[in-house]
This record gives structure tokens, C-alpha cells and sequence, in this order.
């Protein structure tokens, strides 16, 4: 999945790569959604549960935050962002229905 436009320089910046790092080491590599459903599958995404937007790229409580972060396998991360395009989101990237 591609970043937006925006955010390029966030993902490729040395503090995004620590804070993913960790998460996935905290996770245990594994899929957070799957092992929740009692399965063992592989982490590859760090996804953000807060959506990043222009206004809050800059804070770190969304950005590099572990608990704002999640570990998915690529059907889950996959299934998020299909769910994103089903909903809105407020100015501080916080879903609205």
C-alpha cells in the first residue's frame, strides 16, 4: 500500500523506522487482529489506528505512539483500508460513521 503524498518524508524518516521496529518486536511478529481469533500469522504492516493526516503528521502521540500502532498481516491491513474507504474522518484523523 502506498503512502499518501504527504507522509513521505515521515515514513522514511529514522524515527518512524524505530518506532516500527518496536512495534513489531512488541507484537511478537505476529499479527495482532489474527491472534486475537486464535491464529498464528505473520505481522507485515505497522498500521496506524489513528489515521495520519496533514494536521496531526506532527505529533508523535499519533505518529510514533506504540499503542496508536498495530501489527497486521497483509488480508488484515488489506481489509482496514477497504474499511477506510467506508468512513470519514474528523481533523484529527478520528473516524466518524
Amino acid at each position: 500500500m502506498k503512502h499518501p503524498q504527504f507522509a513521505q518524508a515521515f515514513y522514511n524518516s529514522t524515527a518512524w523506522k524505530h518506532a516500527r521496529a518496536l512495534k513489531k518486536k512488541q507484537a511478537g511478529g505476529l499479527c495482532e487482529r489474527c491472534l486475537v481469533r486464535g491464529l498464528i500469522v505473520p505481522g507485515v504492516h505497522v498500521h496506524h489506528k489513528i489515521r495520519l493526516t496533514p494536521e496531526n503528521l506532527n505529533d508523535p502521540s499519533v505518529t510514533l505512539n506504540l499503542d496508536n500502532l498495530e501489527l497486521l498481516c497483509e488480508p488484515c491491513h488489506q481489509q482496514e483500508h477497504q474499511r477506510e474507504t467506508q468512513m470519514r474522518t474528523d481533523a484529527a484523523g478520528r473516524v466518524i460513521w
